[in-house]
């Protein structure tokens, strides 16, 4: 079974190169989406060691996409 089936968001790079499951910016954000409503509002601050990978920066996407009035903030450093 592919992860995107089992969760609500899809850890693979928007060109299909890299695929992440295992990443902890998609385990925090598809936990989120699984109790989240699609109304509903806030801020998340995402703070990453390292830039985003691909896969990551898709699923940052899906999030945005899904759940319009949440703000999504990363930083890493």
């Amino acid at each position: 079974m592919k992860v995107a089936e089992i969760t609500s968001l899809n850890p693979i790079s928007v060109d299909g190169s890299v695929e992440r499951p295992t990443d902890s910016e998609f385990k925090i954000l598809d936990q989120l989406a699984q109790k989240l409503n699609p109304d509903s509002k806030g801020v998340i601050n995402l703070y990453t060691e390292r830039e985003p990978c691909p896969a990551c920066d898709n699923v940052i996407k899906q999030f945005q996409d899904k759940f319009p009035g949440v703000k999504v903030n990363v930083t890493n450093g």
